[in-house]
Order: C-alpha cells, then structure tokens, then sequence
C-alpha cells in the first residue's frame, strides 16, 4: 500500500473488444455468434431461451 501519495501512479487505458449490447462489458468475443451479432458470447447463449 502507498504511504505517500508521491508513490501512486495511475494508468488508465482503454477496454479491448467490442461492447456488447445486452451486458456492456467490453468482449473480444461480441459478434462471435452470427445468429446475435452485436451481443457477446455468454449473452448469446443464453437469449434463445428468452426468444420462445
């Protein structure tokens, strides 16, 4: 832990991936099932079941 803030840095870079539509977490994996292009993988699997 940092006893002084002179010792703390701070990196902030940008998410890779796509995000996905459904959950917005940034994936390398949206777009990976065609039948739901703009969701990522898990989302994917999951919505045929909400699409009775």
């Amino acid at each position: 832990h940092a006893t002084d803030a002179s010792e703390l840095t701070v990196e902030v870079q940008r998410a890779r991936g796509d995000k996905c539509e459904r959950c917005w977490k940034y994936t390398l994996d949206v777009g990976s099932n065609p039948e739901f292009p703009a969701v990522c993988a898990a989302c994917a699997s999951v919505l045929p079941e909400y699409l009775i």
